[in-house]
């Protein structure tokens, strides 16, 4: 791996310098409040205590306030340290750099986040020398992130187990682990890379609207391509004919949505229809015509399936909405996104 700028001696230096113990344990102390289980439910009230209910409720938002404005401080004084140990740390490669870090009680959750902001301060526009660096750092963290990925699954299950509440904890957790890392792939110019993992980041929690908008963004970059864009179940289907809009409505190839839903399609030619089917529910669309048939029973639509460019495109939402798929637009990115339940 290519050598960072920065010596391993320097390194052991900067650490004994900048960890000291009170800010490891700081820092075991941060994680372990991240990873808290939920409290099993107080028992009711009495009348009496009712009448503090309302102080006590201002007393716990001025604390929530206190913690999130001390987790600020807390995270930029992380990275001012890390900034200074970095910069203390000359010749020593990437590998060395992560491996002494995470010796010193910082954990990868901790890395992700912080070298993630350092890049957005380091790296100008056009700074081939950093934009290395970082990447260096990148792949490193990247390969860390592999080795732990078994037990951070692991960790979901079990959360799972608790409530639904540590398990939504830990899932935005495991999804900002992952972007954190596109983001710093994305900062040192490898927009692939950054674009496969900000996939993952979206197929780890399908229903995260937000993670889709920097997708849809990389995807154009990726790709090319600047109009709409329709992911299924966080893949991006290729179309031979794009999306398009008319009179408000997404108008998408049939076969192409059809089989990315895996689902069964067929053309009707004496009908001029087309004919799709998926778990005992069959949707009918003939060509020009504003009504649909699902399972015999006619629906209207707002606007009917059509061909162009040798291409039938029907209504995404009415169809991907037959087959009891969720539906959304992303109106910033210009994406519609689909997830079956």
């Amino acid at each position: 791996m290519k050598k960072a700028i920065y010596s391993m001696s320097a390194l052991l230096i900067g650490v004994s310098l900048v960890l000291s113990p009170a800010v490891s344990a700081q820092s075991n102390n941060d994680s372990q409040e991240r990873r808290t289980t939920v409290a099993p439910e107080e028992a009711p009230v009495s009348n009496e205590e009712s009448n503090n209910g309302t102080e006590s409720a201002i007393s716990e938002d001025e604390s929530e306030d206190d913690d999130e404005q001390q987790e600020t401080v807390n995270k930029e004084e992380m990275i001012q340290k890390l900034h200074s140990m970095l910069e203390g740390a000359q010749g020593a490669t990437a590998n060395e750099v992560i491996t002494n870090l995470l010796k010193q009680n910082f954990d990868l959750e901790e890395l992700l986040s912080s070298f993630k902001e350092l890049a957005e301060v380091e790296i100008e526009e056009g700074s081939g020398e950093k934009k290395e660096e970082y990447k260096a750092y990148a792949e490193t963290l990247r390969e860390q992130f592999e080795k732990e990925k078994a037990s951070l699954k692991e960790k979901l299950e079990k959360a799972k187990e608790v409530s639904e509440e540590l398990y939504e904890k830990e899932l935005e957790i495991y999804q900002n682990m992952l972007e954190n890392l596109a983001e710093l792939y994305e900062k040192s110019g490898d927009i692939q890379s950054a674009f496969n993992l900000q996939s993952e980041a979206v197929k780890a929690n399908l229903s995260n609207l937000e993670s889709y908008k920097k997708l849809a963004t990389l995807y154009e970059e990726t790709h090319n391509y600047q109009g709409i864009k329709a992911f299924v179940n966080g893949e991006h289907p290729t179309f031979d004919v794009p999306p398009m809009v008319k009179e408000g409505r997404t108008l998408i190839p049939f076969r192409t949505i059809s089989e990315a839903l895996q689902a069964n399609v067929s053309w009707v030619a004496e009908d001029r229809a087309v004919v799709v089917e998926k778990d005992g529910v069959e949707v009918k669309l003939v060509i020009g015509v504003k009504q649909a048939f699902v399972n015999g029973q006619q629906v209207s639509l707002d606007v009917p399936a059509e061909i162009i460019d040798g291409r039938t495109v029907v209504p995404l939402r009415f169809l991907s909405e037959a087959f009891g798929a969720n539906v959304q637009w992303e109106a910033e990115t210009r994406s519609v996104v689909i997830v079956e339940e």
